[in-house]
């Protein structure tokens, strides 16, 4: 089941701070482990792990703008607390419902991302999205910065990946 971009950044926040409470999650780190699990869920699953919005070709890699907009206060520091949105019923600000303890699938796939790139930097990680073929740099250097990465390219780019790594 896909879900909001503040639902997964929150889900990647509470494995960081409450999980192991090592937190150098910057929001340029949670941006790429963001991207890299919503690809790894196109390349399995054929749907995306986001949705409501595309990542777009930023200078530093691939980017949410919303989620960006949300944490982007705190610059290179450690995200200190979870995202919020409006609640459509009082028009506050609230942190969005979690990802339900059943969804196994989801919450093991962001285990996994977190294992795997967690212990990269920021700046590792943004220098990995960089790499010839990859679906920010086909973007970024054929359309421009800013401009939307489409899940097909994104999922294309991660089934090769898995392709890769078994061999094929």
């Amino acid at each position: 089941m896909p879900y909001s971009p503040i639902t997964i950044a929150n889900e990647f926040i509470r494995r960081f701070i409450i999980d192991d409470k090592t937190n150098d999650l910057s929001p340029m780190k949670l941006q790429k482990l963001m991207f890299f699990a919503h690809g790894w869920y196109l390349a399995i699953n054929k749907v995306g792990l986001i949705n409501g919005e595309d990542f777009e070709a930023w200078k530093f890699g691939p980017v949410l703008p919303s989620v960006y907009h949300e944490f982007k206060c705190f610059a290179g520091t450690p995200i200190p607390k979870y995202g919020t949105v409006i609640a459509e019923d009082s028009f506050t600000w609230v942190a969005p419902p979690p990802v339900p303890a059943e969804d196994v699938e989801t919450h093991q796939l962001i285990d996994k991302i977190k294992e795997i790139y967690g212990k990269f930097s920021a700046y590792d990680l943004s220098n990995y999205t960089h790499l010839d073929n990859t679906p920010w740099y086909e973007v970024y250097h054929t359309r421009g910065q800013n401009f939307p990465i489409s899940n097909d390219l994104i999922r294309e780019y991660f089934e090769r990946q898995a392709g890769n790594s078994n061999g094929g």
